[in-house]
């Protein structure tokens, strides 16, 4: 397994998820009630892909109103 990372935040659900992980993950839902990704994917020791903040961060998330202004202005530098 291979995890996305940027600005020291790690991104588990951008990541190389091999197929072969999916009886142990429907196991970690079904029978342990696992509901964060994060567990799951840290006991996989991945490999963590570290991706450059500059000039933008490419996971910036929107999440508020004033972060779609912030999406725009990036959009438009390129």
């Amino acid at each position: 397994m291979a995890v996305a990372a940027s600005g020291g935040r790690r991104h588990h659900v951008i990541a190389l998820w091999p197929v072969a992980l999916e009886a142990g993950l429907r196991r970690a839902l079904v029978e342990e009630g696992l509901r964060k990704a994060e567990t799951f994917v840290d006991r996989q020791a991945p490999a963590i892909v570290e991706w450059p903040t500059t000039p933008h961060d490419p996971f910036f998330n929107v999440n508020r109103p004033e972060d779609i202004a912030r999406a725009e202005d990036m959009a438009r530098s390129g």
